[in-house]
C-alpha cells in the first residue's frame, strides 16, 4: 500500500494533525484554520466542538439560511481570537465560512456473504483524513447534487485475518459509489464515517491500521492510516491543555474547497 498525495490547481490545503492523505501546499499559517466541528449551541453566536473536545465559541454573529442545528457536523473556516482572558476549556473564534457534513456509518460485508454494493468511479479525491473516531472523506463525484445515490464505507472481512484479542487489527475498507448513475461535472462531497464501532470487535485494540481503497478516473486508489480510538469521557479538553493557543492543533490552512 502507498500514501497519496493529490494535487490540484484550484486550491491547496495542508493537513498537519491527522493521519490523512494530504494535499498541496505546506506553507505556514497559523491565522486560519479548518477543522470537523459539531454544533453544540446555535444561535447567532454558535459553540462548536472538534472531534477531540475542544469547544470554539463564534465571536462574530454568524448568518446561516438554514441555521446551525445542534449535532450537525460541519466543515469549518475560522481564526482564532485573542484567548488571554478565555475560559479555560472554550475558544474564542471568528467565523469564516463553513460546508456541511453528512455523518454515516460503515458497512460491513461478511466473509460468506454476497458484495452487492456498486462501484462507480468517483471524480478527483480531495482530502480524506481521521479526526477523533471519524473517517472524513472530501471528494468529487460525476453525479448530480440531487441524486440519490449513496457512498459507502465498506469493510471487507474477506481480506482480513485478525483475531479478536488482537492489540493492532488491520481492517480493510472500500469507498464505493453505489450507483450506475452519471454526469458529466463533477460536484463536491463531504462525509464522515463513524469508526468507534470497531472497538466492539477488537475489546483490546489500542490502534488500528486501515487500508482504504477506492476507484477514480485514473484507477484504483490506495491510502493507509493509522486509527487510534478517542473516549471522549476520558479525553474531553486534554487537547486544550495539551497545545499551545497559537497553535491550537492545528489541521490546516486555507479555505473551504471550491465547490461549496
Amino acid at each position: 500500500m502507498k500514501r497519496l498525495t493529490f494535487i490540484f490547481p484550484l486550491i491547496f490545503l495542508m493537513f498537519a494533525t491527522f493521519p490523512s492523505c494530504n494535499l498541496g501546499d505546506e506553507s505556514d499559517n497559523t491565522y486560519n484554520y479548518l477543522r470537523m466541528v459539531t454544533v453544540v449551541s446555535g444561535g447567532d453566536y454558535p459553540f462548536f466542538k472538534t472531534d477531540v473536545g475542544e469547544v470554539l465559541k463564534c465571536s462574530n454573529i454568524v448568518e446561516n439560511d438554514s441555521g446551525f442545528n445542534v449535532g450537525d457536523r460541519y466543515y469549518l473556516s475560522f481564526s482564532m481570537v485573542d484567548t488571554v482572558a478565555a475560559d479555560a476549556y472554550i475558544f474564542p473564534i471568528t467565523y469564516i465560512s463553513s460546508a456541511k457534513v453528512k455523518t454515516r456509518n460503515f458497512v460491513t460485508v461478511e466473509k460468506d456473504s454476497a458484495d452487492i454494493y456498486k462501484n462507480k468511479q468517483l471524480g478527483s479525491a480531495y482530502n480524506f483524513f481521521i479526526s477523533g473516531n471519524y473517517m472524513n472523506m472530501i471528494f468529487y463525484a460525476y453525479v448530480p447534487l440531487t441524486s440519490k445515490s449513496t457512498f459507502e464505507l465498506v469493510r471487507y472481512k474477506k481480506n482480513e485475518s485478525n483475531k479478536s484479542q488482537d492489540t493492532i487489527p488491520t481492517i480493510y475498507f472500500e469507498l464505493r459509489h453505489n450507483t450506475e448513475e452519471t454526469s458529466s461535472s463533477p460536484t463536491l462531497r463531504l462525509f464522515s464515517y463513524e469508526l468507534s464501532p470497531l472497538t466492539s470487535d477488537f475489546p483490546m485494540a489500542t490502534k488500528f491500521r486501515i487500508y482504504l481503497i477506492w476507484y477514480s478516473i485514473s484507477g484504483t486508489q490506495t491510502c493507509e492510516f493509522i486509527y487510534t480510538p478517542y473516549d471522549p469521557n476520558e479525553s474531553l479538553y486534554s487537547s486544550i491543555k495539551k497545545f499551545a493557543v497559537p497553535h491550537i492543533s492545528r489541521t490546516a490552512t486555507g479555505n473551504i474547497p471550491y465547490g461549496l
